[in-house]
C-alpha cells in the first residue's frame, strides 16, 4: 500500500497539480500528500515539494 501512497505523490508532481502554490514565493513549504485505503488500513506518503532531491516518505 505504501507504493500506492507514493504514486499519488509522484502523480501530484507529474501532472503539477501544485504549480500555482510552487509559484507563490511567501510559502515555505508545499507538502504533496498521497493517501491509500485497503478496507481499514491507510499508508500515507508525502513530500515537501520546496525540497528538490527530496523523495516521499512513507508513513503506516
Amino acid at each position: 500500500m505504501v507504493p500506492d501512497a507514493r504514486r499519488a505523490v509522484a502523480q501530484i508532481e507529474e501532472k503539477r497539480y501544485a504549480r500555482e502554490l510552487l509559484e507563490n514565493e511567501r510559502l515555505e513549504h508545499v507538502w504533496a500528500v498521497g493517501i491509500a485505503f485497503y478496507g481499514k488500513i491507510c499508508s500515507v506518503a508525502m513530500k515537501d515539494m520546496r525540497e528538490p532531491g527530496n523523495g516521499s516518505k512513507g508513513l503506516v
